[in-house]
């Protein structure tokens, strides 16, 4: 974690963001801990989002957002107001 940081604090100057992150592994090996402690070292909000809520194609809507056309369509997608409220998340 401290070579992350390190090198996170390096990119911090830039605009865009510094890195995108994806944990992946078994459930109870440290993900879920080790972005908590990222999150909170970098002074940033975590955006968590559960990926066995999204298990069937359709569900992917939740994270994208409906196509035009369907249900849902004017509503912002979960990533994106989560994004669009904390920018620097």
């Amino acid at each position: 974690i401290e070579q992350i940081i390190n090198q996170l604090k390096l990119t911090k100057q830039s605009k865009q963001p510094s890195a995108v992150m994806l944990f992946v592994g078994n459930s109870g090996v440290g993900k879920s801990e080790s972005a908590k402690q990222l999150s909170k070292l970098l002074g940033r909000k975590l955006i968590r989002l559960d990926m066995s809520e999204y298990r069937d194609s359709s569900s992917v809507q939740k994270i994208i957002g409906a196509a035009p056309g369907y249900v849902g369509y004017d509503k912002p997608s979960l990533l994106l107001g989560q994004l669009q409220t904390y920018p620097k998340s």
